[in-house]
Protein backbone atom coordinates (compact mmCIF):
# COMPACT_ATOMS: atom_id res chain seq x y z
CA UNK A 1 0.00 0.00 0.00
CA UNK A 2 1.35 3.41 -0.93
CA UNK A 3 0.65 6.54 1.07
CA UNK A 4 0.89 10.06 -0.30
CA UNK A 5 1.51 11.75 3.04
CA UNK A 6 4.45 10.63 5.13
CA UNK A 7 5.65 11.82 8.53
CA UNK A 8 9.39 12.55 8.56
CA UNK A 9 11.54 13.12 11.65
CA UNK A 10 14.41 15.58 11.32
CA UNK A 11 17.73 14.75 12.93
CA UNK A 12 17.63 15.42 16.66
CA UNK A 13 19.10 18.75 17.77
CA UNK A 14 21.16 18.89 20.98
CA UNK A 15 22.81 21.53 23.15
CA UNK A 16 24.85 20.37 26.15
CA UNK A 17 24.56 22.06 29.56
CA UNK A 18 28.00 23.71 29.29
CA UNK A 19 26.87 25.72 26.25
CA UNK A 20 23.77 27.13 27.98
CA UNK A 21 24.52 30.55 29.44
CA UNK A 22 22.85 33.79 30.51
CA UNK A 23 22.36 34.84 26.86
CA UNK A 24 20.33 32.92 24.31
CA UNK A 25 22.13 30.21 22.32
CA UNK A 26 20.63 28.44 19.30
CA UNK A 27 19.94 24.76 19.87
CA UNK A 28 22.08 23.15 17.16
CA UNK A 29 20.77 24.67 13.88
CA UNK A 30 17.67 25.91 12.09
CA UNK A 31 14.87 23.69 10.82
CA UNK A 32 15.01 23.14 7.07
CA UNK A 33 11.32 22.27 6.62
CA UNK A 34 8.04 23.70 7.90
CA UNK A 35 7.56 21.89 11.22
CA UNK A 36 4.26 20.26 12.11
CA UNK A 37 5.21 18.98 15.56
CA UNK A 38 8.03 19.98 17.91
CA UNK A 39 9.25 18.12 21.00
CA UNK A 40 11.42 20.22 23.33
CA UNK A 41 13.10 18.38 26.21
CA UNK A 42 15.07 19.98 29.03
CA UNK A 43 17.02 17.02 30.35
CA UNK A 44 19.32 19.21 32.44
CA UNK A 45 19.11 19.74 36.20
CA UNK A 46 18.03 23.41 35.97
CA UNK A 47 15.10 25.63 34.98
CA UNK A 48 15.65 26.96 31.44
CA UNK A 49 14.01 29.67 29.28
CA UNK A 50 13.25 29.15 25.57
CA UNK A 51 12.74 31.53 22.67
CA UNK A 52 11.87 31.40 18.97
CA UNK A 53 13.85 34.52 18.05
CA UNK A 54 16.76 34.61 20.51
CA UNK A 55 15.51 37.84 22.12
CA UNK A 56 12.04 37.41 23.63
CA UNK A 57 11.23 34.85 26.33
CA UNK A 58 8.55 32.42 25.06
CA UNK A 59 8.31 29.56 27.59
CA UNK A 60 10.28 28.07 30.51
CA UNK A 61 10.83 24.39 31.10
CA UNK A 62 11.72 22.92 34.49
CA UNK A 63 14.57 20.46 34.99
CA UNK A 64 13.74 17.17 33.27
CA UNK A 65 10.66 18.79 31.70
CA UNK A 66 9.34 18.62 28.18
CA UNK A 67 6.68 20.13 25.96
CA UNK A 68 5.10 18.80 22.78
CA UNK A 69 3.91 21.52 20.40
CA UNK A 70 1.51 20.07 17.81
CA UNK A 71 1.01 23.02 15.47
CA UNK A 72 -1.01 21.03 12.93
CA UNK A 73 -3.61 19.89 15.47
CA UNK A 74 -5.47 23.19 15.05
CA UNK A 75 -6.64 23.45 11.47
CA UNK A 76 -8.80 26.04 9.78
CA UNK A 77 -10.59 24.03 7.09
CA UNK A 78 -7.85 21.99 5.41
CA UNK A 79 -5.08 24.44 6.32
CA UNK A 80 -2.67 23.47 9.12
CA UNK A 81 -0.37 25.69 11.16
CA UNK A 82 3.40 25.19 10.90
CA UNK A 83 6.59 26.53 12.44
CA UNK A 84 8.21 28.09 9.35
CA UNK A 85 11.28 26.63 7.65
CA UNK A 86 14.51 28.41 8.68
CA UNK A 87 13.18 28.79 12.26
CA UNK A 88 15.34 28.04 15.28
CA UNK A 89 14.82 27.38 18.98
CA UNK A 90 17.04 29.23 21.46
CA UNK A 91 17.71 28.53 25.13
CA UNK A 92 19.21 30.37 28.10
CA UNK A 93 19.52 29.52 31.74
CA UNK A 94 17.35 30.69 34.61
CA UNK A 95 19.01 28.25 36.99
CA UNK A 96 22.54 26.97 36.37
CA UNK A 97 22.65 23.53 34.73
CA UNK A 98 25.48 21.23 35.81
CA UNK A 99 24.55 18.13 33.82
CA UNK A 100 22.47 17.01 30.86
CA UNK A 101 21.38 18.56 27.57
CA UNK A 102 18.48 20.15 25.72
CA UNK A 103 17.02 18.01 22.94
CA UNK A 104 14.69 19.09 20.15
CA UNK A 105 12.87 16.78 17.77
CA UNK A 106 11.04 18.25 14.77
CA UNK A 107 8.50 16.43 12.61
CA UNK A 108 7.43 17.51 9.15
CA UNK A 109 5.37 15.99 6.39
CA UNK A 110 6.46 14.86 2.94
CA UNK A 111 4.69 13.34 -0.02
CA UNK A 112 5.58 10.34 -2.22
Amino acid sequence: MSYTRIVTFDNQKVLAFGSIGVNYAVVDSEFFHPTRLLIVQNLTDALLQFSTNGVDDKFPLPANGQIVLDFSANKVGNVSWFLPAKSSIYVKRIGTPTTGSVYITAVHGTTD
